[in-house]
């Protein structure tokens, strides 16, 4: 067990639960991305400072940052203030980005992740893969880790040039010293898929599906 992602929910009025793919659109249309990142790192913070009490091996929690956020002086004073407010470990918070948020100034964006970095937290590259200068910035950035996206990982058991680019990136992360994640693996059949190309770290259904705070909870209990 090495870490969870922080997922963000919204309760729809007529019941039930929005995906951020509805909700996050308008949020960042109407110039809510500060207020939902500031309660869902909150939450993050306080969640990972109470997982990592009694682990002899940190679990740390992953938060999206949105690609608006990327060079903001602002957004690393908020994160520096709610780490401090929490008092968790800056080491069990993690950040990621995706690569088309990273695509339109990577010199900024290696600058912005530095700021972070020096906070002490840790940088992951978001669908890793499906962008198009992945090669040329990667030596550049301050990052722990890539994130394979789920469109190579799902089709690597039957399609060569998937299977080829999970194997070059597995090997690629490895050469660079950085950790791999695979991400979207839902089935144990793509579970040893990955295990077979080498991946050291895999995420998604085959192991947990999401889940509120409390249950999460519950579930590490048992995962030491």
């Amino acid at each position: 067990m090495l870490g969870l992602e922080a997922l963000a929910r919204c309760e729809a009025p007529a019941g039930g639960v929005l995906p951020p793919v509805l909700f996050i659109p308008v949020a960042e249309e109407v110039g809510l991305i500060p207020e939902v990142f500031e309660t869902v790192l909150t939450r993050a913070c306080e969640a990972s400072k109470e997982w990592n009490e009694d682990r002899d091996r940190p679990v740390v929690v992953w938060v999206n940052l949105s690609p608006s956020q990327l060079g903001s002086v602002a957004v690393v004073a908020q994160i520096s203030r709610i780490m401090e407010l929490t008092g968790v470990d800056p080491a069990v918070i993690g950040f990621e980005v995706t690569e088309s948020g990273i695509l339109p100034d990577p010199e900024q964006a290696a600058v912005f992740l530095s700021q972070l970095r020096d906070l002490g937290t840790r940088i992951a590259i978001d669908d890793f893969g499906t962008g198009y200068s992945s090669l040329g910035y990667l030596q550049s950035l301050p990052v722990d880790t890539v994130k394979l996206d789920r469109s190579f990982v799902v089709r690597a058991g039957d399609d060569p040039r998937s299977r080829a680019i999970v194997g070059s990136v597995v090997e690629l992360a490895k050469a660079m010293s950085l950790s791999c994640v695979a991400e979207g693996v839902e089935t144990t059949d793509q579970l040893d898929v990955m295990v077979e190309l080498g991946c050291p770290a895999v995420q998604g259904y085959v192991f947990a599906r999401p889940a509120p705070v409390d249950e999460v909870t519950v579930w590490l209990a048992d995962r030491p």
